[in-house]
């Protein structure tokens, strides 16, 4: 019986040695034309002075970043305390440090010098921004899509024709149909996506093969898997204004999906203490987090 009781509390004692123990996992995708910064700032962690407890990464357009800390660092189990986002600037970094960065030299966070890298860093417009819940299938549709787009945007360099091409190429990336009512619709959005490709590796803006790459959009007021399965819905190419540059505007599917942007502390009210996945996504209002909703 001794033995017995032994091993049920051994057992009850690895399972409350579960997610606090192991530590909580925050992985990001950019699915934007942008190089990003991105900040995470661990609760019951965090110095307001030495800025301990937070934490950077750079994160690549199309590529995949990780905030996670293994088995036995003082870290593990701090729950979340914010996510803080802004484009990487080469005039605050300075060219040099700038490149660092491009190739994940992790020397620059760790240079807390007067002029080093955190400091640089920390001079960026970080801000919360808003997040997107979507529900299991659509949040599957939505992710399966932004992975593909992302893997377009894999190397894109800002400015260039380069650039034109890629964004139109992960505009059609993302194109969601569902059923067996789509086919026709969902083609004309690939059709579009390979012609706007080719407008714009020839060398013209993005703004006006995008409209192609688009596909068709939801009908007014249709939401979620039935406005997909009768329409192509993908997102769009925006060409910048006031100086800005072209961005990838997921607000089209959003609204096709009923993906309502809500404030970042609705996050931290759900689930600060859980391990999530975040798209980086682009619309009107700026960037966005796109997550599953737990």
């Amino acid at each position: 019986m001794k033995l017995i009781n032994k091993k049920v509390l051994l057992a009850l004692g690895f399972l409350g040695f579960g997610a606090p123990a192991l530590g909580y996992t925050w992985t990001f995708t950019n699915v934007t034309n942008k190089v990003l910064l991105v900040q995470v700032i661990l609760a019951g962690w965090y110095n307001v002075d030495s800025h301990l407890g937070v934490y950077f990464n750079v994160v690549k357009p199309g590529e995949n970043s990780d905030f996670s800390w293994g088995f036995g660092n003082p870290r593990v189990g701090h729950c979340l305390s914010s996510i803080r986002i802004a484009e990487l600037n080469k005039d605050i970094m300075g060219e040099a440090m700038y490149k660092k960065l491009l190739v994940d030299d992790r020397s620059v966070y760790a240079d807390f010098s007067e002029g080093g890298g955190q400091k640089r860093l920390l001079r960026h417009p970080l801000r919360e921004v808003d997040v997107v819940f979507l529900q299991d299938k659509l949040w599957g549709m939505f992710d399966a899509r932004a992975q593909k787009a992302a893997a377009e945007l894999t190397g894109v360099v800002a400015g260039t024709i380069g650039e034109a091409a890629k964004l139109a190429m992960a505009a059609g990336a993302t194109a969601m149909t569902a059923g067996a009512a789509a086919p026709a619709l969902g083609a004309v959005g690939a059709a579009g996506a390979a012609g706007a490709a080719g407008t714009a590796a020839a060398g013209t803006t993005a703004a006006a093969a995008t409209t192609a790459a688009a596909g068709t959009t939801a009908a007014a007021g249709a939401t979620g898997i039935g406005a997909m399965a009768t329409k192509g819905v993908s997102a769009v190419v925006k060409a910048g204004t006031s100086g800005a540059g072209s961005m990838l505007d997921f607000g089209p599917m959003f609204k096709a999906l009923g993906g309502i942007a809500q404030p970042f502390m609705e996050l931290m009210r759900r689930s600060k203490c859980t391990g999530r996945h975040f798209d980086i996504v682009e619309q009107d209002s700026g960037l966005t987090l796109v997550t599953k909703e737990k």
